[in-house]
């Protein structure tokens, strides 16, 4: 498993070869200068959510979710 963490150039260069995305979600706004590029979500299946509330270690609230390529699950039920 490859893992891409930054980068906004290579963000975009990497997404159509991505076959999974995992995504956190933090409940906050931040002023930032690099986005990730826009993903075609009806593309992709959630498989996974997982939601955290803030402590002592944690700010604030945030989501971590996870998704498979469409087009990969399709192809592992009809091999």
């Amino acid at each position: 498993e490859i893992v891409i963490i930054g980068g906004g150039c290579l963000f975009k260069g990497t997404l159509p070869g991505m076959n999974k995305l995992v995504i956190t979600k933090v409940d906050c706004n931040v002023l930032g200068d690099i986005y990730y590029p826009k993903v075609e979500m009806e593309n992709w299946k959630l498989i996974n959510s997982d939601s955290y509330t803030k402590n002592s270690d944690n700010d604030y609230d945030f989501t971590i979710e996870e998704y498979e390529k469409l087009w990969l699950a399709l192809n592992v039920i009809s091999s």
